[in-house]
Parts: C-alpha cells; structure tokens; sequence
C-alpha cells in the first residue's frame, strides 16, 4: 500500500509526525513494554538512546552557533554601535533615521509624548512643528519602544538598537521557523541569512530602522500553517491575531502583512477545503478575518479622530516611478558586494527607476526556493488524485511552502505598477488598489521586505531537501557552504553606513550658556538649511539642547522651507539682521564657515570653538552680548 503524499519522510529533515502515522503502542498490546522500559534508566543508556542523545546536544550546539552568527553578522552591519553605542548612528547623518532621533530627542526634552496632539517647538523656532499623534498611533508598536527608550538610554543609542534587534530577530524567527519545519538546523540557518541580511534589508536599514524587523511577516506565515495542520477555532483566532503586530507597526507594514494574509488565506482556504471540506474551510478562514477586521477598524478610526492629517501627499507618477520591475529581482543592484557594478549598470540601462537602488533575490535563493516548489507541486498532483477519505494534512514543510509561495507571488505581483501595457491595453495591476486606497504608499519596490522573507523560508525548505540526500556526517559541511553561498550572493554593503557622532566641546559649551534661541549653519559637504542632510542640527542639537531654528525633515510647509531659504547666507549682513529680528542669540557654524562682518550691524562674538564648530552669540551693533563692554567679532 503506498504512502499517502504528505508523510513524515516527505518533511524534510523529518521534523514534522503526520497524525496518522504516531505510534499508539497499546494499540497491539505492547504499550505496557514500551511504558517500562522508557522507566528503566538503563534502557536509557542503550546504544540507541545514547546516539539520540548525543544527536540531540548536537543539534541544540548547532542552533547556538547559528544565532551566533546572526549576532555577529548584525553587528557588523551595524558597526561600531556594539562598543560605542553612545556616539553611534546606525546611519548616514542627516537624513531619515537622523530626523526620527531628533523627534524622540525633542519629544522627551520637551516633556511630551508621541501620541500627544500639539507642536514641537525647539524645532524650526520660534513657530514649532506639529507632532504626528496619528501616525504614532497607528505605528504605535514600533513608535512606543522608541520613545520610551529615548527617555531611558537616550534616542541615539535607542535607534541603534532597534536596527541591530530587527536584523537579529528577523534571522533568528526565520532560522527557528523553517527548524521547526523541517527539523534542520542547516536549512533554517540559509533561511535566516536570506532573510536577515539579504540586500535590500541591508540598504533600508541605513534609511528606516524600523524596517529591519521582517519578523512580523513571519509570525503569519507559522500561525497560519499552523492552523491549516490543525484548523481549530483557537488556531483560526491566532492566524488572524498574528497579522496585527504588522498592521501597528508602520503604514508600509500595514500594506505588505494585508496582502500577506489575503494570500495566506486563499491558499489555508483551498488547502482546508480539499482536506476537511468547505464548510470547516470556509468556517475557519472567517474565523481569522475577526481579529484583521477589527484591527482595521481601530486603525482608521485613529485616522479619523486626528482627520488624517499625517498622511502625506505623494505625485501620482512616484506609484511608476518607485514600481518594481521583474529584472530588478534577478539583477543585483546599487552596492552589491561580490558582485561589482557590472550587473548593476546593465539593470539601470534596462530599468531606468531601478537606479540607487537593490531589490535583488539572489540566484541561489531563486534556485533553493525552486527546488521546494518542484517537491510541492509533485506532492500536490499526488494529493489532488485521491478520493476525500484518504486526503491528510499536509505537513508541516509543506503547509508553510504553500503560504510562502503564495506570499512570494502575491508580493511580487503587488510590487508592479498599477497598470502595465500589453498589445496596445492598460492591465490593471493589484496596485492600482493601492493607487485609490492609500496613494501615500507609492514605493511598490518595497514589496521585496515581504517578497524576501517568504523566499527565504521556501530556500530553507528546499535546502532540506538537498541535505536530506547527503550522508549525515557531510551535513553540516554541506549546510555550511551552502549558507556561506547564500550570504555572498545576497550581501550589499551600503557606501555610507554608521556615523560617529562625538562629543562636541563647543556644543558642551553652549549646553551650559542661558536660554535663547540658536541656528545652525552646516558646510558644504552637509548642505544648506533647507536642503541637503537638513537633519544633522537637529541630531547635534541634543548636545546642547537650545531650540533650532532649523526645520530638519520633519516639514515641508512652503512657507517654512522658504524662510529657512531666506536665511540660508550666513555670509550677508542682512541675514544676520533678521536673524536679530527673529531673537536668535547663538549661531552654530560647521568648521570653515565664515559669517558676514557688519560695520555698523550686528556682530558675531565668539563663545566656544572646537575643531569641528565654532559657536557664537549673536549682539548689536558696539555691544557686548553678556551686557559689559564690546567684544572682538567671531
């Protein structure tokens, strides 16, 4: 009699007990047997059993080194953060991830909250920014931890710590769920290395720390095999529960975890149907829609209690522009690190928006994931030609390769822009949704987060299924290599990474000066005050605390960003009068700056200086800043 098609030697690595295939000793009467000797202590030390034993020290040996490595790969990434988290920025500064420190270190020094309706006003003083309490709301699992840990160790170390978390957790929730499906700790450590530190993850973390935590993604994916190998009540509850860390996370999340489960629940829905029949199918899969439903019901209603006013506004053309494009998935992009620029400069002559940017897959991810595709299809033909009373649960293996195949397609379908000409015919693409729901989140690229990670538990199933035909003593050899090739092939190394923010003496100084309003000019190679890396004061401003004229990021009101043109030019005496005209009392000025010298106007009188700033108060003309006699300008 043959073996139905989902059995335990068809979970690779044989990490998965169909149910019909445990053994029930009493069954034949020897469960008693069985029972004494599992008592008896030197059963325990048979041969057998110490070979199973040994088996198993080895495995939980293997699993530490594994979340060792992703540890130390995350380090690196992320580097020198792990011994001066202090004085370390997780990224380039000045830009995103700068403006998202400046606003936790202003929220905190301000004595507010995120959530909080009102304004910032030591940013772009003396008028203030908005806070965004919806946004904050809505992200609120993601914004909640960086507040209170910018209120505890500070926003700069705070920062720096979610990236590295993200990239750890996100490894580690890849290795531990394709272990647990397979029972391979050699194909969970591929899984993880894939979705970790695969390329694009690499190059957003640099630009938005909360994107490195792709687990959320992964939480849906076990949930839901879950309840497709055992679809009770509570399992269809925690499928849909699973999708909501996602959906408070950020806005993009939000978008990826909803087209994940619309994909998890088709395929749960049709797998349910040929196991069980469609009325538990149909049953169970509106079981999970009652958790997303009400989720989504909370999410809005914070958009409509704060009237929508954080969602930005977007051109229409960014939905083309910051499309994806199939050849940016097979060609690597901008800083890929084994494979030159070669690959790279051949995407952008094809694909033009693909410049700057890294969506690759990576051709042994592709290759791995196939190699689980072409097991599912065989084991699904098998399954679709038997009669109802002899259909089983698929295992585990082969329950999540479904969900992340589906996953897998479903993202790389929404990446694509909203239509797409064919002989002549628009097609409607499932962006256009999108489009007309929430044209905010026009960056389909980003749809590769979601894409990668259901990829990389599809490698870690096929890279099972190679390692299951390899003798057992070259396994771990074999894992090894086959993780190092995945890891080269997918890595990307971002031209700028962390930045070393050090303590300022002269800033030091102007912490301790009075009260009064301050502005700050940045050199060259940082731009002006409104373009540029316009977020740097901004992140520099918590050495010394006095309220910036500076805007940073945070708006993009005409109005602000025209005054702040306005007095761009500290070189102009007329710049320095209004400045005057505004109260501002001290003037930051980035090593080699030179201010305009007024004769008569107001003048410059130096307060500290370092090597990299020099700081100085703004006074009348032939007076003294301090209120004695006058002093030499800066």
């Amino acid at each position: 009699m043959g073996r139905p098609p989902y059995t335990h030697a068809d979970a690779a690595g044989g990490g998965d007990v169909a149910e019909h295939e445990r053994i029930r000793p009493a069954q034949d009467g020897r469960g008693a047997a069985i029972a004494s000797r599992a008592d008896d202590p030197a059963a325990r030390r048979t041969p057998g059993a110490l070979r199973a034993a040994l088996a198993g020290r080895r495995s939980r040996v293997a699993a530490v080194l594994a979340l060792g490595v992703f540890a130390a790969l995350a380090v690196e990434a992320t580097w020198p953060f792990a011994i001066r988290p202090a004085t370390t920025l997780t990224a380039p500064i000045g830009y995103d991830v700068s403006g998202s420190v400046a606003k936790f270190a202003a929220i905190v020094r301000e004595g507010t909250t995120p959530f909080s309706s009102g304004t910032l006003h030591s940013i772009a003083a003396p008028g203030g920014v908005p806070l965004t309490p919806g946004l904050d709301a809505a992200s609120v699992l993601s914004s909640a931890p960086l507040w209170l840990g910018s209120a505890t160790i500070g926003a700069i170390p705070t920062h720096g710590l979610f990236t590295l978390l993200g990239l750890i957790l996100t490894a580690t929730a890849a290795f531990l769920f394709v272990r647990w499906l397979t029972g391979s700790v050699g194909a969970g450590l591929v899984a993880g290395i894939a979705a970790g530190f695969f390329a694009h993850i690499r190059l957003i973390a640099v630009a938005a720390q909360t994107y490195t935590h792709l687990w959320a993604y992964i939480l849906v994916l076990w949930a839901f095999t879950a309840l497709i190998r055992r679809p009770d009540r509570r399992r269809a509850l925690l499928a849909g529960l699973s999708v909501l860390p996602a959906v408070f996370w950020t806005p993009y999340f939000t978008l990826h975890v909803l087209v994940e489960a619309l994909a998890c629940g088709l395929v749960a829905l049709a797998v349910l149907a040929h196991t069980r029949g469609w009325g538990v199918a149909l049953g169970r899969v509106a079981l999970t829609a009652v958790p997303v439903v009400a989720g989504l019901v909370a999410y809005v209603g914070i958009g409509v209690a704060n009237g929508f006013a954080d969602v930005p506004t977007r051109e229409s053309s960014d939905l083309y522009t910051q499309s994806a494009h199939p050849l940016m998935y097979l060609l690597p992009g901008h800083s890929a690190w084994a494979w030159g620029e070669g690959p790279y400069e051949a995407l952008v002559d094809a694909v033009p928006r693909a410049v700057g940017t890294n969506s690759y897959l990576g051709l042994s991810v592709l290759a791995l994931a196939g190699v689980a595709c072409a097991w599912l299809a065989r084991g699904a033909v098998r399954s679709a030609r038997r009669p109802r009373p002899a259909r089983r649960p698929p295992s585990r293996a082969a329950a999540a390769g479904l969900l992340a195949a589906a996953t897998a397609a479903a993202a790389l379908v929404w990446s694509l822009p909203p239509t797409i000409g064919l002989a002549g015919v628009d097609v409607p693409m499932p962006s256009m949704i999108t489009t007309e729901a929430a044209p905010a989140l026009r960056a389909g690229q980003r749809f590769v987060m979601l894409a990668m990670v259901a990829l990389a538990v599809l490698a870690g199933v096929g890279a099972a299924r190679l390692l299951r035909r390899i003798p057992p003593r070259a396994v771990p050899a074999v894992a090894a290599a086959i993780a190092a090739v995945v890891a080269v092939d997918v890595a990307a190394v971002p031209v700028e990474g962390t930045t070393r923010v050090a303590p300022s003496p002269a800033l030091t100084a102007l912490a301790g000066a009075p009260d009064g309003l301050a502005i700050h000019y940045q050199g060259l190679t940082y731009g002006g005050l409104a373009v540029g890396r316009v977020a740097r004061p901004c992140v520099l401003q918590i050495q010394h605390g006095h309220p910036l004229v500076n805007g940073c990021n945070f708006s993009d009101d005409p109005a602000l960003i025209g005054r702040l043109l306005g007095l761009d030019d500290v070189g102009s005496c007329e710049t320095l009068r209004s400045l005057q005209g505004m109260g501002v009392r001290y003037v930051i000025l980035d090593a080699g700056l030179q201010p305009a010298r007024c004769r008569p106007g107001p003048r410059l009188a130096p307060l500290a200086r370092d090597e990299d700033f020099a700081v100085a108060r703004l006074a009348a003309a032939g007076a003294s800043p301090d209120g004695g006699s006058p002093a030499g300008g800066i």
